[in-house]
């Protein structure tokens, strides 16, 4: 499907298992959490910190702040290297977070800042073992059920006028965890946010790539290293589609969805002075190039729909257009 206004194919996303979600926010909603408010925490500092590859090179060196929080796998990769994390960040929905890679079934000494349509399962188990949980609602942009007679989003309705939970705050921009937790940092109050681990990408210059069909595609996935751990893009699929640009010399390899995130963590700190990102990322690449370079990124349309979407091997794909 192309759109007239914008350039190569428009892309649909689809989160999976939605249908499950809104029992999950109303279950979540039942035990009464601690919900975080607005301006509860102005004038403090903050570290964020993701689980790109950049953390490995600069985890030793993050700041003592108010908080540290360690999105993700991020939370066991730092806890393991006794950085002082201080709260545990996530927003998924599904049960990702009990497998090994993530959390597994590991509750560490942290507050657990979740969002309010995680797993259940995930806040019993982080229950059971008497940490301490705050909610926050992140804004999933679910369909509205069949049988739904309001005006409006459900969703939102569930948060607000529903009244099963206290107020809190609703972050509802950026794909992913870190995005998401600058959005309810700033919501928060928090002043000087610095944010290490949000590559957005694989570690830069990798392998030139081969085509997505050839029988050495997985091995090449195998070498484009995404966490700081040393897992690599094999975890996405034998077959999972990249993209790839050259910008001031360094090549950098990434997933289509990806380019949008640093796209939004771009916008975010151009928007909201006070925020910093810390290391060699795809982010840090594009942060200063202007809006001419940042037109030509992949952006979101509407609901789920996403233009100026290309893939590895497609002439007017994110490779060739936003490489000046």
């Amino acid at each position: 499907m192309t759109d007239e206004t914008h350039d190569g194919p428009v892309c649909q996303l689809v989160m999976s298992e939605q249908d499950t979600f809104f029992d999950q926010i109303k279950e979540n909603a039942a035990w009464g959490p601690t919900m975080l408010t607005a301006n509860s925490r102005v004038g403090q500092s903050l570290v964020i910190c993701g689980a790109g590859p950049s953390l490995a090179d600069h985890w030793h060196e993050i700041p003592a702040a108010d908080e540290v929080w360690a999105c993700n796998s991020a939370l066991p990769y730092l806890m393991d290297r006794g950085v002082g994390v201080t709260h545990g960040f996530t927003i998924h929905q599904t049960r990702t977070m009990f497998e090994a890679t993530e959390w597994g079934d590991r509750v560490f000494p942290v507050h657990y800042y979740l969002a309010s349509s995680v797993h259940p399962e995930l806040v019993r188990h982080i229950q059971a073992a008497g940490r301490p949980i705050s909610m926050f609602h992140s804004l999933l942009g679910i369909d509205n059920p069949s049988d739904w007679e309001g005006s409006g989003s459900y969703e939102m309705w569930l948060y607000t006028d529903a009244k099963i939970f206290k107020t809190s705050i609703s972050a509802n921009y950026g794909l992913n965890a870190v995005p998401r937790g600058i959005c309810l940092a700033l919501a928060m109050g928090f002043t000087d946010i610095r944010v290490y681990g949000a590559d957005c990408a694989a570690r830069p210059n990798a392998p030139p790539a081969s085509a997505v069909d050839d029988d050495d595609y997985p091995d090449w996935l195998d070498q484009l290293v995404f966490y700081p751990d040393g897992r690599t893009g094999r975890v996405f699929g034998d077959r999972a589609v990249m993209t790839e640009a050259t910008i001031d010399g360094t090549r950098w390899v990434t997933r289509p969805d990806m380019v949008m995130s640093a796209w939004h963590l771009v916008d975010l700190a151009h928007t909201y002075p006070g925020i910093t990102y810390i290391g060699n990322t795809l982010v840090n690449a594009i942060i200063n190039k202007g809006e001419a370079f940042w037109d030509r990124l992949p952006k979101m349309l509407g609901r789920g729909q996403v233009g100026n979407f290309g893939f590895h091997g497609d002439v007017d794909a994110w490779n060739s257009k936003a490489s000046s």
